[in-house]
């Protein structure tokens, strides 16, 4: 073969090679849709009879035939791609009054490997937040702990009965809330949306002007893109008295 074959043989290669390895890098490109920027608003029952094993947000979704949220049933949330999931103890266990009926005790875990971060409060700053300002927040973000709860795939409350001169008993029975909070508080969304008892800000838990006060989370969610995550008003009014209104929106793919 003459060696000016030889070098168009080789040169042609290099270009097939060339060519098959970007074509590689296109297919594995992920195009988003643009629908992932669109800002997200829900009402989520807190009702334990409603919600009964969590309301499950996917904070980065592609959309198609994919679901950014539901409420969950015992098979879903195993296959939910759930960042964050919205659960009211209750539904696993009343009070010691045996209240079925209340605000419950709504908490936000996260999914595993998820983390997040308080950013500010009040919407003006969820509205104002920059893809620009998350290198300022990167080594806050946190994982939840693992909480000192029944061991459950939900890490459900300690459950207590009350005796009729005011005790408690641990055994089988009702939850005490005040311990149940207690180990919320070290959740990193948690509670903390719930006004007064949340530690973060005080107001009646329907005041509408606690949309100016509610902590704003920065989250980092399982694929390692940023959403700001909060909640808007903890108990609504009428109609919406058993809802909790939450506002998410993507700022960053990664």
């Amino acid at each position: 073969m003459k060696r000016s074959c030889l070098k168009q043989i080789l040169f042609l290669m290099t270009i097939l090679l060339s060519a098959s390895c970007s074509e590689d890098v296109f297919e594995n490109e992920i195009v988003y849709p643009e629908s992932i920027w669109d800002v997200r608003s829900y009402k989520i029952e807190r009702h334990p009879t409603v919600n009964r094993n969590g309301f499950g947000m996917d904070l980065l979704n592609l959309g198609a035939d994919s679901l950014d949220s539901q409420y969950l049933t015992e098979e879903t949330i195993k296959t939910f791609p759930f960042d964050l999931l919205f659960y009211n103890d209750f539904s696993y266990t009343q009070s010691f009054t045996g209240d079925w009926n209340g605000s419950g005790n709504p908490v936000i875990f996260m999914n595993t490997g998820v983390k997040a971060a308080i950013v500010g409060y009040g919407v003006g700053r969820f509205d104002s937040f920059t893809a620009a300002e998350i290198a300022n927040f990167t080594d806050s973000l946190k994982v939840d702990p693992v909480l000192d709860l029944e061991s459950t795939k939900h890490r459900h409350s300690e459950k207590c009965t009350m005796n009729s001169d005011g005790t408690y008993s641990h055994e089988e029975g009702f939850q005490v809330q005040s311990l149940v909070r207690v180990e919320y508080a070290k959740l990193i969304i948690g509670n903390k949306f719930r006004p007064n008892l949340g530690g973060e800000f005080e107001c009646n838990t329907d005041d509408p002007e606690q949309i100016n006060m509610q902590p704003v989370f920065l989250v980092k969610t399982r694929e390692g893109a940023f959403s700001l995550f909060m909640v808007t008003l903890f108990k609504g009014t009428g109609a919406d008295t058993q809802k909790s209104s939450v506002l998410w929106k993507l700022v960053a793919t990664e």
